[in-house]
């Protein structure tokens, strides 16, 4: 007699296949009965389910035999949650593209795993969702969670944030293990501006750390940071203890302490050579690069809140000062 599955959830698909879209397959693996994994990418997919494996990230990583490639967004209908880890300057383009897939079942939440501030329109992502009229509640998703440690089954935790208690609820079940810790809130704008700022922090912890400007700096810095979190959500009228989650100041330290994260390499190289800063941002996608100009311009033109750091971070990526101004912030 066959064992029934104790699996709760029965079908999602992950909507990217890059590093953290590998991870986020790799996790939802464990608690539903069969994961798609979509890209438009025909031979990457079709080699990936002739081996289970996506060489260009992770080639040691064997996938689990629920996990299926498909370039065919037809066969991403009637998921129970559609998760979408594409750089965040992608979404609207991907989302439209996937109307009639996500459309299959309303009720199945839309879960952004992707951090940062579309540049041409300065919207959140959950704000870029609602703008293109999808009924399906929106989750969003952020933690201290690279891509390595995850599929390597290592301890780790995240954020979820919805305003739906069952999407919350669906998005827990999807994700949650002994090894990947959920916290629920239901403060959706907060978690987002948390998420994508700490890239533009973390820009400024490489340009201190590729500055030999010391721990004690690096201290400082880190307060200064989030003391503006805050100060950022109470202008937005978010919850100012997000900041406390895993994808506040979790997520902030994560990314501003460690070489793995492209934001703070991208401010070491910014402290070696400031002049180059436009052909560094060519080579791979910075979002914070991105989100540090999405936010000057909401600051400029609500001129509600002074955020000295974030100022200065700019005047050295946008206008070339010497990356030297940073030690300002004490």
């Amino acid at each position: 007699m066959t064992k029934k599955s104790e699996k709760k959830v029965d079908k999602v698909s992950i909507i990217g296949t890059g590093a953290w879209g590998t991870a986020l397959a790799y996790l939802t693996s464990k608690n539903v009965e069969n994961v798609m994994f979509y890209s438009t990418d025909k031979e990457k997919i079709k080699e990936f389910n002739q081996t289970h494996i996506n060489k260009n990230y992770f080639p040691d990583v064997v996938m689990a035999d629920n996990v299926v490639g498909t370039y065919e967004s037809i066969s991403l209908a009637n998921s129970d949650a559609f998760i979408f880890a594409v750089p965040v300057q992608h979404l609207r383009r991907v989302l439209i593209s996937l109307e009639e897939a996500l459309k299959s079942n309303i009720l199945a939440p839309i879960i952004i795993c992707s951090k940062g501030i579309e540049s041409r329109s300065n919207k959140l992502m959950s704000q870029v969702v609602n703008e293109l009229e999808f009924p399906n509640p929106v989750v969003m998703l952020a933690g201290p969670n690279f891509a390595k440690d995850v599929i390597a089954n290592k301890a780790s935790t995240t954020t979820i944030a919805s305003y739906n208690q069952q999407a919350l609820t669906i998005t827990e079940e999807i994700f949650a293990s002994d090894k990947f810790k959920v916290e629920k809130i239901s403060d959706v704008i907060g978690l987002q501006i948390c998420s994508a700022i700490k890239n533009i922090y973390a820009i400024g912890a490489g340009i201190a750390n590729g500055l030999d400007l010391g721990e004690n700096f690096s201290a400082a810095f880190i307060k200064v940071a989030i003391n503006e979190m805050q100060s950022m959500l109470r202008y937005l009228n978010a919850d100012y203890q997000t900041v406390s989650t895993y994808g506040g100041v979790g997520d902030l330290f994560l990314t501003c302490s460690s070489p793995t994260s492209r934001n703070f390499e991208f401010g070491r190289l910014i402290a070696k050579d400031h002049h180059n800063i436009k052909q560094l941002t060519e080579k791979k996608t910075i979002e914070g690069y991105y989100t540090l100009f999405s936010i000057k311009a909401l600051l400029d033109h609500y001129k509600g809140v002074e955020l000295q750091l974030i100022n200065l971070i700019y005047q050295i990526v946008y206008n070339n000062m010497h990356p030297l101004i940073i030690e300002k912030i004490i």
